[in-house]
């Protein structure tokens, strides 16, 4: 059985303003580099065969703190990049409001056959981040790999391993630097090991 480790990346300015990231980026901020450090102290109790990560350079920074700390190369995907929410990029909740009003309450009906402009399908988005851990899973049987990777794609993925329908309203959180365990039994079976772990950072 499979072992997968999965974090968010640290902090970022546009996090902390709110913004819109998707395939756009941001760097981390010190208290993020911080969280990538103590999330990255956490790990050295792990015993990780492969890190692995989206290839944004939010994810990649904070890959590179956690890399360096535990003497481990990595490797990174575009598989694992956070879903590209088009019009929607670079803009704060207000700014979208203003700006594309119509747009914007259509997303927040939760709706995902409706397509943000320009943006990625919900539905291919859905089907790349499940396909990559499948991917990831079967290409590393047996051990255990660390995926750093983005809110959108670990949100989506925790939904799709407890069988929580993405119309629901999400009634969990996904911290930046938090730690999730995923477990692959094989023909597309997944288990939940824990979900968001984040006591280390304080």
């Amino acid at each position: 059985m499979t072992r997968i480790l999965s974090a968010r990346h640290g902090q970022t300015v546009w996090n902390t303003q709110r913004r819109f990231q998707g395939k756009l980026d941001s760097p981390l901020t010190p208290a993020g580099e911080q969280e990538a450090q103590k999330l990255a102290e956490r790990l050295q109790f792990e015993s990780i065969d492969q890190i692995i990560c989206s290839d944004l350079g939010r994810a990649i920074q904070t890959t590179e703190i956690i890399a360096s700390t535990l003497q481990q190369p990595f490797e990174s995907s575009p598989l694992l990049r956070e879903r590209n929410f088009g019009i929607f990029e670079g803009l704060t909740h207000d700014e979208l409001i203003v700006k594309y009003p119509k747009e914007y309450e259509a997303f927040g009906k939760r709706k995902y056959d409706y397509n943000i402009p320009d943006a990625e399908p919900f539905a291919d988005f859905a089907e790349r981040v499940v396909n990559a851990y499948q991917t990831f899973a079967e290409k590393h049987a047996d051990q255990t790999i660390l995926l750093v990777c983005h809110g959108g794609v670990l949100s989506l993925f925790f939904r799709h391993v407890i069988g929580l329908t993405f119309e629901n309203s999400r009634h969990f959180i996904t911290p930046n630097c938090s730690l999730s365990g995923f477990r692959y039994a094989g023909d597309g079976r997944w288990l939940l090991d824990f979900w968001g772990e984040q006591g280390f950072l304080r």
